[in-house]
């Protein structure tokens, strides 16, 4: 008899990601959430390098602000 697998990492982050931006909705908040290909064309449309930090500098809405020198 087979083992049941869990859900696949990407199918699991999908389903928290719905429940939470659900939740905080219906508790009131006023949000927005993004999707990674556009972090991607915004990131490449401003000649920016791949990072996590460039990556929350782009959901952020940067664009030309100045910005710290340390990475993460």
């Amino acid at each position: 008899m087979l083992k049941p697998q869990g859900f696949k990492p990407e199918t699991f982050m999908s389903i928290v990601r719905w429940k939470l931006v659900n939740m905080l909705r219906d508790a009131g908040n006023i949000l927005d959430h993004t999707y990674g290909y556009i972090t991607k064309f915004n990131r490449i449309a401003l000649d920016l390098e791949k990072s996590h930090s460039t990556d929350a500098f782009v959901i952020a809405g940067g664009t030309m602000q100045e910005r710290s020198s340390v990475n993460f």
